[in-house]
């Protein structure tokens, strides 16, 4: 079975030092990049579109910067990749509908999550007591009620993995006190919903989708989080997220299948 292979922004990092011949003195990314190497085949396909959707500027980038980062991440990637297959070809040839779909698409998502990740964050902060776990959960599912977004969303899960002791969805979503930007949380949720859509494109074409990061936390959620996406019409995708008790590691058993009846309800 062919591999679609997503890669994100660190891993672009590594490409590009690899082209143009800067050393990487990191073991992790020395390792990486000896795995992007072998898997430099013909039945592989590599796409830099997540990386390139989280743009150079730290913030959602304007059609014109967006187009600019499509057509330098891609020309580093035709000329890393000599055998697999990538979509840079595609996404250069229609780079203005591309750039155009995608900003409109991230502008909404940013204006609804970004509210969300703001009135939230002062309730994930601080790890409460097991006793106030609960109560604080329904404070969050009565927020995402309000946005109209869906208690099973990842951003949902993810904050309220911060209260039970989840270190990666903390490490994604890093709360803080007097925060300006929630951007790179939101970037970081973005490419893992991106990851399941794509994902639900791609079998029915016989593929199988991977996500690469050396981002410890995201990496973590992805392998820990299932996330799968399926059609609601012909034209858009419904993701469902699986809980995983490793995301709640402050509950025991008990506490947990009690919070799943949270979410059912």
């Amino acid at each position: 079975m062919k591999r679609i292979y997503l890669l994100d922004r660190n891993i672009v990092s590594i490409i590009k030092n690899s082209v143009d011949q800067k050393p990487e003195y990191d073991n992790n990314k020395i390792r990486m990049l000896a795995k992007l190497k072998s898997k430099d085949t013909k039945n592989n396909d590599f796409s830099a579109l997540l990386s390139i959707l989280e743009g150079q500027k730290g913030r959602i980038e304007n059609k014109e910067e967006l187009k600019e980062t499509l057509i330098y991440e891609c020309n580093y990637l035709k000329k890393f990749f000599k055998y697999a297959t990538t979509d840079c070809d595609y996404l250069t040839t229609n780079q203005n509908n591309t750039a155009e779909v995608f900003i409109n698409d991230l502008e909404n998502k940013l204006k609804l999550y970004g509210d969300f990740l703001l009135q939230v964050n002062e309730k994930i902060l601080q790890k409460p007591k097991i006793s106030e776990i609960f109560k604080i959960t329904k404070e969050i599912f009565q927020i995402a009620e309000k946005l109209n977004i869906e208690k099973t969303s990842l951003a949902v899960v993810l904050s309220i993995s911060c209260l039970c002791g989840g270190e990666y969805a903390r490490g994604i979503l890093k709360p803080k006190k007097n925060i300006k930007s929630h951007y790179n949380a939101f970037s970081d949720i973005m490419s893992l919903q991106r990851v399941a859509m794509i994902g639900t494109l791609a079998k029915y074409k016989n593929k199988r989708v991977k996500f690469i990061t050396l981002d410890k936390a995201l990496h973590k959620t992805y392998e820990s989080t299932k996330i799968f996406g399926d059609f609601i019409d012909n034209s858009t995708t419904s993701i469902t997220l699986t809980l995983n008790k490793n995301m709640f590691p402050r509950l025991n058993m008990e506490q947990f299948n009690d919070l799943i009846e949270l979410f059912r309800n």
